[in-house]
């Protein structure tokens, strides 16, 4: 939580500073590309940047599963990155100008590429026990791209907000990918036990089910973050959507928090399912009331966090901000509700509601931006993450005060553990105790069944 404190006060200075020195369309056209490049990273890491802290506690070959997520995540971003530029100014005309502008048609899918590593790298620093480096990292980043917007604003570059945020991460992405490689993780032997094929390979398919179904639920939510903007900039134009993608960043840094919250409770929860619940419990008390409040005081003063950024943001953004910032109460009861389904073995639940939520989000979009603007989009915001919530609320509510787990989640089988398979009901995820340090076959038996 703390890395995303640091790095929601850092960016909301570097959009300040933007605002500031650079023309409302410019703004929107370099948002636009942060937003997607964020977007595919996102895509791309396969959303391994939610599993792998799930799974790098039971897998004994963590090197080799981080290098191949590694590998994986950037080469699926370069080709979809790719695939924006030759495919996306035929699709939205706002997008001609990465053909336009010289050299952004080769930078952009390798930013894409290198923001898929440098989220992955957060997860697996903060899995594997290195979670202070993370703050660091992203400080020196936040620092690092404000004083590089400066210099590249007072030379004239005309996508200085993009490449202040490109040039930071590259320098940041290599040295620590290759450290975490090569030194910062560690294989555990693994077990002499060996389990027969077919048991095996049934767990290995139920795990890529699993993995599937909470990919499915990443595509869907992205699908969203990623159309409004570009929505926003087809139906609106540049001008409106400087102003309403202000207010979205602000959103999406309050979306950061909660997801990071929802990644620490993955970590404690990944060896002890059974606290899931309880940790929950703990996470509503000391992060829920902060999280009303702090909403219910940016709802009430948007005009003000506006203010910073000039008078035709005010004026142009207020009311949307206002509707995005009510939104994140639901999206974060939604965003629980998923980690807990995880935890739980469940991501098909996940994806069904998150693919609900977008069904919303397009069917009243147009029709509202079309009638309203940049405030219609953002009530089309506010009714798809207020309809998931609704439906996630009766089961968010009996799963916390549950106290045992109805479902655990650890694959049985299907990691390089070599463990035996556990014996009680068909099925990979079981519920499962606080795993002996003593036996490794620990890690993957489960107890009985609730």
């Amino acid at each position: 939580m703390t890395t995303t404190v640091a790095t929601s006060a850092l960016g909301v200075a570097f959009w300040v500073i933007a605002a500031r020195l650079c023309p409302p369309a410019q703004i929107g056209r370099d948002t636009v590309l942060v937003v997607a490049m964020q977007t595919i990273g996102a895509v791309a890491d396969l959303n391994l940047n939610a599993t792998l802290p799930r799974l790098l506690p039971i897998t004994a070959g963590r090197r080799r599963m981080v290098g191949l997520s590694f590998s994986v995540g950037s080469t699926v971003a370069l080709v979809i990155g790719g695939t924006v530029v030759l495919v996306g100014p035929a699709v939205a005309s706002g997008l001609d100008f990465l053909h336009a502008d010289s050299g952004l048609d080769v930078l952009f899918p390798v930013a894409a590429a290198m923001w898929t590593l440098f989220a992955l790298q957060d997860s697996v620093l903060a899995t594997v026990g290195r979670a202070g480096w993370v703050p660091v990292e992203n400080t020196v980043f936040g620092l690092a791209k404000i004083l590089l917007l400066i210099i590249l604003t007072r030379t004239g570059n005309s996508h200085a907000v993009f490449l202040a945020w490109v040039a930071p991460m590259a320098a940041l992405t290599v040295p620590i990918g290759t450290w975490l490689l090569r030194h910062g993780l560690v294989d555990d032997p693994p077990s002499r036990t060996r389990h027969p094929g077919k048991p095996a390979r049934s767990a290995r398919s139920a795990l890529l089910r699993f993995l599937a179904w909470d990919y499915g639920a990443l595509l869907a939510a992205q699908t969203g973050v990623v159309a409004v903007p570009l929505g926003v900039l087809a139906w609106c134009g540049d001008d409106a959507n400087a102003s309403f993608s202000v207010g979205f960043t602000i959103v999406l840094a309050v979306e950061s928090l909660v997801l990071s919250v929802g990644l620490s409770l993955t970590i404690q929860a990944a060896n002890a399912v059974d606290t899931a619940a309880a940790l929950t419990r703990l996470v509503f008390r000391r992060f829920g009331p902060g999280l009303l409040a702090g909403v219910a005081l940016a709802v009430i003063a948007a005009p003000l966090l506006l203010a910073p950024y000039g008078r035709t943001y005010v004026d142009g953004g207020s009311t949307a901000l206002r509707l995005l910032l009510a939104a994140s109460i639901p999206q974060a009861a939604v965003t629980l509700r998923c980690v807990l389904w995880r935890l739980d073995g469940l991501s098909r639940r996940s994806c069904i509601i998150q693919v609900i939520s977008l069904c919303v989000l397009f069917l009243t979009f147009f029709p509202l931006t079309r009638w309203w603007g940049t405030t219609g989009a953002a009530s089309a915001w506010l009714a798809a993450h207020s309809l998931g919530a609704l439906i996630v609320a009766p089961g968010l509510a009996r799963r916390i005060a549950a106290r045992t787990t109805p479902t655990g989640c650890l694959p049985t089988g299907c990691l390089p553990t070599g463990c035996p398979p556990t014996r009680g009901r068909p099925g990979p995820f079981r519920s499962t105790q606080i795993p002996s340090a003593d036996d490794p076959r620990d890690l993957m038996n489960t107890g009985a069944d609730t």
